[in-house]
């Protein structure tokens, strides 16, 4: 089965949602859907191309290429046909999404369309990374105005689609951990805590096995009291 996820599937759901590109698609699907689908039409495909360092994603660029006309980009992930990720997305929309005949390029073919609760879920599954920031956290809280919520059933598919690594810090000082992680800024990290603390020193110190150091002590931060978490 093949899933269109990104901002066409919210709007979708959504008539305003932002304007969304009209050359621009994001589907999840096996690689035999992905050859049955797109090299049956390949008479309307202009080329296909691995994206760089992406072992599961490529871009199919759709449309005849006339002088003129806008070339229509589908970014496909494809899954295997088993996998955890692919069987939540396609339960989720069985359940609580819906279906939809979607046309791109020229191209004609069926699609799941997931629940907003699960758009929400893929959405924050990446809103910490650097990519498209402005975009996705504005989508982020688009959604929660709306009064979405990631469900229960859509925790382990935000888990599943998470990228990125964590940040393991606890050893490292206070000096060295911004830096370490190439994380550029305008002014003294630290300055700012001070300036905004509420308290002698920021309230953050307290949950510190070492001040000088960047980790946190999970224990400690239980151990506050309500109005200080």
């Amino acid at each position: 089965m093949i899933i269109v996820f990104g901002s066409y599937a919210a709007k979708r759901w959504f008539n305003d949602f932002r304007e969304t590109p009209n050359n621009d698609l994001d589907l999840i699907t096996t690689k035999k859907e992905f050859k049955d689908l797109f090299f049956k039409n390949y008479n309307k495909i202009k080329r296909v191309k691995k994206i760089k360092n992406k072992n599961d994603k490529y871009l199919v660029y759709c449309g005849f290429g006339k002088e003129g006309t806008t070339t229509i980009i589908i970014e496909i992930e494809i899954r295997k046909q088993y996998d955890l990720l692919y069987k939540k997305l396609i339960d989720r929309c069985l359940k609580e999404g819906k279906e939809e005949t979607c046309k791109f390029g020229g191209i004609k073919f069926k699609a799941l369309i997931p629940p907003p609760s699960t758009l929400l879920a893929i959405k924050s599954s990446h809103i910490h990374l650097p990519i498209k920031w402005e975009k996705n956290i504005a989508d982020y809280h688009f959604f929660k105005s709306k009064g979405v919520k990631v469900k229960k059933e859509d925790k382990v598919i935000e888990k599943l689609r998470r990228k990125g690594k964590e940040i393991k810090a606890k050893n490292l000082k206070n000096t060295n951990f911004l830096n370490k992680y190439n994380i550029s800024r305008e002014m003294n990290h630290d300055d700012i805590h001070e300036k905004i603390k509420f308290f002698k020193e920021p309230l953050f110190l307290k949950i510190k096995d070492d001040k000088e150091k960047s980790g946190v002590n999970r224990k400690k931060f239980f151990n506050l009291g309500e109005d200080e978490k």
